[in-house]
């Protein structure tokens, strides 16, 4: 099975109707970046697919049960797990625009071994586990429950699970990481 990751859909650059252009302009909004992310112009070729992925965005979640630091680590961690290059790039990004370090970042890369605190091993174990067996053992559940609340367990699976669904359209569509964002998959040099 060849798995090279290739272009398999050529983004928009044209959008045939005025809902897809408010989007594709949201995009820019959303991302900080000066284009169109490639996620969103790509995916622009199915609008509707577009539009309710944009509806349920988990980046902006203000009246989220976890912190943060708590959510970028999930993600970094499964996008790490999924080998999901255009999602590590972007959040690497963020993560780093949202005020965690380059030891945070390191913490997601190199997983649960590398944890310091009880907080830090169980948000990794959570997202290690849901990637390797789509569940969390009891044992798991019970420290995450103590660690961000019954509410914040929920929504830590939740973040694991719409990032895989992020990393699976990144890395099946082949989505390129734009120019003037860090494309380097791999640990952060640095403090």
């Amino acid at each position: 099975m060849d798995l090279k990751r290739t272009r398999r859909i050529e983004p928009v650059t044209r959008p045939h109707d005025d809902d897809v252009a408010e989007l594709l302009r949201g995009g820019i909004e959303r991302s900080g970046l000066a284009v169109v992310p490639d996620f969103h112009a790509v995916l622009a070729n199915h609008p509707e697919v577009l539009r309710r992925i944009l509806g349920l965005s988990l980046g902006r979640m203000p009246d989220s049960e976890l912190t943060v630091r708590q959510r970028e680590v999930l993600v970094l961690r499964t996008a790490r797990r999924c080998s999901a290059t255009y999602e590590w790039a972007h959040h690497r990004r963020r993560a780093r625009e949202r005020g965690l370090t380059m030891k945070d970042i390191r913490l997601a890369w190199e997983g649960p071994t590398s944890a310091e605190t009880p907080e830090d091993l169980v948000l990794l174990q959570v997202a290690d586990e849901l990637h390797d067996a789509s569940t969390v053992a009891a044992g798991t559940w019970d420290r995450l429950c103590e660690a961000v609340s019954p509410p914040g367990a929920i929504e830590a699976v939740v973040v694991v699970g719409w990032f895989h669904l992020i990393a699976y359209l990144g890395n099946a569509l082949g989505l390129e990481v734009e120019a003037g964002v860090d494309a380097t998959f791999g640990p952060p040099e640095g403090p």
